[in-house]
């Protein structure tokens, strides 16, 4: 990545909105719940980064929860947006190799230019999962 401008998929959506983890959390969850609905088993969206193949996406919500809630809110805030960056994006994701897996960061921009990163990993089966959303650590 040195050397490399970062390029950012523009989202259609923003932030989700509400005031307390629940209200946040049942947003994002009922957006996982309208996928799951069309999936037989795993619920999953095509990428298409990765030539339309399946992104699995139940191991965010396990990851999610054993954050704090500050934390969860601030994630699944971006729930709407991350799902749209795994379906739309064809920017180059920011690669990391870590054992057994391939973990690909990609970056993103909500409607209203928030910053968020997507990360999937990748086993060695060559099955990918939605790992995690978050916005940067980084301030303007």
């Amino acid at each position: 990545m040195v050397g490399k401008e970062i390029k950012y998929f523009q989202s259609k959506y923003d932030v989700i909105t509400g005031t307390g983890d629940k209200e946040v959390l049942k947003k994002a969850r009922s957006i996982y719940n309208e996928i799951a609905k069309t999936t037989k088993r795993n619920p999953y969206v095509r990428s298409a980064y990765f030539d339309k193949e399946k992104v699995f996406l139940d191991i965010f919500w396990t990851h999610l929860f054993q954050k704090s809630a500050g934390e969860r809110i601030r994630r699944a805030r971006y729930y709407e947006a991350a799902i749209d960056l795994i379906k739309h994006t064809k920017c180059d994701p920011k690669i990391i190799a870590v054992e057994t897996e391939i973990r690909y960061r990609f970056y993103g921009k909500t409607m209203l230019d928030k910053e968020f990163i997507v990360q999937i990993k990748r086993d060695k089966r060559n099955n990918k999962y939605h790992m995690s959303v978050f916005p940067p650590r980084h301030k303007k």
